[in-house]
């Protein structure tokens, strides 16, 4: 049989490519998809820095201190690294103090020691606040408006939330249309207090772009007197529901309670008037209800065999207490009516003998008691009615004296 043997140039060409064209052509194709991806994805957004925003009030009342709350942030912010702090002084009006780094380098390497670290921050940290005390923010009082305010055009010039630190006495706000003590002295609610500030300049403020952190300071400085809780109270809620209606994100208002004398340089404000506690209310007396007590009965045991002696005085005392006290309630609405029964066992004459007398020792009792003998009657009904209509006549239930109180 014959074998066909194609030539060695067209047997090579049927084979196609070599191992090595085919890696080649596969590296460029993976590069070209890669580009393809980057071009279509563009680059990575870096991270954006953050910013911490503190806006201190720098008046004659407001510690000059770094709140501790800021403090523990700001470290919390240079551990996480990329952040920055810019301070603002506010009083009369607002100053821009400047802004420092909480990236804490060394020859362009971050430092990873968190001792050296924080040492690095604190020096900064102190430095401006040592700007923020030789910056003068106005000679007289304290403006909410502009503290807020610097806080609205923070976030519209970065154009996403910003961290916003308040540190303010609150109740030092004097420079605005309707003032802050003017609202407190007057006792308004919390709520009606925002109400009218919002009706001037501070109503027009946008704060939508504010993540806003409030520390209440404790005032300081000659004459101040500490703020009553009820002081407390008012301002932590003026201020939250004022930046929530201000479109602010707020958390809960913290305390400082710091009492380092107030900044150099500071605004002056008059002390602030703690705001009084409110009196107790007496409450009323409690309501007698109309209806007598059901008419207490003495029965024959109470009394000596046959006479009108009481055995035990104390326990018909006891007994009859709550005719007493409804007597005593509402006085001149009741009269007291005493009817002394008997069974019918022996003379009619001598049961209603009997039964009068010892109607008159019940009372004798009551009188002793506190009620007017003139609006006591009694009577002796012997066994002519029954006491209790119920039981047999001869039956010891019918040997009683009722006590009834009768209205007028």
């Amino acid at each position: 049989m014959n074998r066909y043997y194609e030539p060695r140039g067209r047997r090579r060409s049927r084979q196609g490519l070599t191992k090595n064209h085919k890696i080649a052509i596969a590296c460029a194709g993976v590069v070209v998809l890669f580009g393809g991806l980057m071009y279509a994805v563009g680059e990575p957004e870096q991270p954006q820095a953050q910013e911490i925003i503190w806006i201190a009030e720098k008046t004659t009342r407001s510690p000059g201190v770094i709140p501790s709350a800021l403090r523990r942030r700001i470290q919390e912010a240079a551990d996480e690294g990329g952040a920055s702090l810019t301070a603002y002084a506010v009083g009369q009006r607002a100053e821009k103090i400047g802004s420092v780094s909480l990236d804490a380098t060394l020859d362009g390497d971050r430092i990873d020691d968190p001792v050296r670290r924080a040492s690095v921050i604190d020096g900064r940290v102190s430095t401006l606040a040592g700007r923020l005390a030789q910056s003068p923010a106005g000679s007289d009082g304290f403006s909410l408006y502009q503290a807020l305010r610097v806080g609205a055009d923070e976030g519209a010039s970065a154009g996403v939330p910003v961290e916003v630190w308040l540190s303010t006495t609150v109740l030092t706000g004097s420079v605005d249309p309707l003032s802050i003590p003017t609202l407190t002295e007057n006792e308004a609610d919390p709520s009606q207090a925002v109400d009218e500030l919002k009706k001037g300049s501070l109503g027009r403020l946008d704060l939508g772009l504010v993540n806003l952190h409030v520390i209440m300071l404790s005032p300081v400085g000659a004459g101040q007197e500490p703020l009553s809780p009820r002081s407390e109270s008012w301002r932590a809620t003026f201020v939250k529901t004022l930046a929530e209606q201000l479109g602010a994100t707020v958390t809960d208002p913290l305390r400082e309670n710091s009492t380092r004398p107030a900044w150099p340089n500071s605004s002056a404000v008059p002390a602030i008037v703690p705001m009084p506690e409110p009196t107790p209310v007496t409450p009323p007396p409690p309501v007698v209800k109309d209806e007598p007590p059901p008419p207490p009965r003495i029965d024959n045991a109470a009394f000596e065999p046959d006479e009108a002696t009481l055995l035990d005085p104390a326990a018909v005392h006891v007994a009859v207490s709550a005719v007493v006290a409804a007597y005593k309630a509402q006085p001149g609405r009741y009269r007291v009516v005493v009817v002394g029964y008997c069974a019918r066992i022996g003379g009619r004459d001598g049961a209603v003998r009997l039964s009068k007398e010892r109607a008159e020792a019940i009372a004798a009792l009551l009188q002793n008691d506190g009620i007017d003998r003139a609006d006591v009657e009694t009577r002796g009904a012997g066994f002519d009615e029954l006491a209790d209509p119920t039981q047999p006549p001869v039956s010891p239930a019918q040997r009683v004296v009722v006590i009834q109180l009768v209205t007028r």
